[in-house]
């Protein structure tokens, strides 16, 4: 299970769990949210400026400990709605993407696929996680117009 974080600038987090382990509240918490907490307060952020936080509904991210762990870390989560892969940028592009580059290539261990999704990600120009941005921002945009209805740009 691979968790992926970034911003309009980059990658920001990825996080790859051990094998037989599985997702729940508090390896999300302490995996997830409270590094990526640290890595937001050594950045240079305006006064006041928010720092806004989306996910999806999973289970791991729904549940209470989680909820309090984002409000306590000051996080803004932008709710998303539930069976909407046309406004979560993981689904849209990152996970689309990655799954093109990695089509057809073998990878004989665990450890040359998450290398090549690392230099895949890294190769990433900012210009590009930018455009995502602005591509999620007129999806969710359409998506008010349309009344909550899929969108499709």
């Amino acid at each position: 299970m691979m968790t992926v974080f970034f911003n309009g600038a980059g990658l920001y987090k990825l996080d790859v769990l051990p094998e037989r382990e599985t997702i729940n509240s508090r390896s999300f918490r302490y995996r997830i949210l409270y590094p990526m907490r640290r890595l937001v307060l050594q950045q240079q952020f305006d006064d006041g400026a928010e720092v806004l936080i989306h996910y999806d509904n999973a289970p791991a991210h729904t549940v209470r400990a989680t909820q309090t762990a984002v409000q306590n870390a000051e996080y803004e989560k932008l709710v998303h709605p539930p069976y909407s892969p046309d406004l979560a940028p993981c689904d849209f592009f990152l996970f689309r993407n990655l799954k093109q580059y990695l089509e057809g290539n073998r990878h004989l261990t665990k450890e040359q696929l998450l290398q090549q999704i690392r230099q895949i990600l890294d190769a990433i120009p900012q210009r590009t996680w930018r455009a995502v941005f602005c591509n999620w921002l007129e999806r969710l945009r359409s998506c008010i117009e349309l009344h909550g209805e899929y969108v499709e740009i």
